[in-house]
C-alpha cells in the first residue's frame, strides 16, 4: 500500500507542476505544498509564489479548507523570501477579489488600504 500511495503522490505532483492539477485527498495537497514552501523543485522563490497561487486558486474550490492556512502562508512567503509584493498587499488583493480573510481587523485595514 505504501508503494501505491508513493507513486501516485509522484505522479500526481508530476502533474500539478505541469499544471494539470488531479484531484487529490487533502493530505496530498498539504505535503507539496510544504515542499514548495522550501523551494523544492523551484529555482527561484518568485516561481514558488506564483506556482502556490494557482495551485491555491484551482483547488480551494475542491478543498476550502486550504483557505484557512494558503491565505496567510503566501503573506509570510512575501516575508520570507524577501519577494517585492508587500503582504499587505497580497491581502489587498484578496479582498479585492473577494475572499475573506480570517482575521477581521487585517481585512479592515487592507479594505481601507
Amino acid at each position: 500500500m505504501l508503494c501505491y500511495r508513493r507513486f501516485w503522490y509522484f505522479f500526481w505532483r508530476t502533474q500539478a507542476r505541469q499544471a494539470n492539477f488531479l484531484p487529490t485527498d487533502l493530505s496530498y495537497l498539504f505535503l507539496h505544498v510544504y515542499e514548495v514552501l522550501h523551494l523544492i523543485g523551484f529555482s527561484t522563490p518568485q516561481a514558488a509564489f506564483d506556482y502556490l497561487v494557482k495551485f491555491w486558486e484551482h483547488y480551494r474550490i475542491l478543498q476550502p479548507k486550504l483557505d484557512s492556512y494558503l491565505m496567510d502562508w503566501l503573506a509570510d512567503f512575501l516575508v520570507v523570501y524577501g519577494l517585492p509584493e508587500s503582504p499587505l498587499n497580497w491581502y489587498v488583493n484578496l479582498v479585492r477579489a473577494e475572499n475573506r480573510l480570517a482575521d477581521p481587523d487585517l481585512a479592515i485595514h487592507a479594505w481601507l488600504h
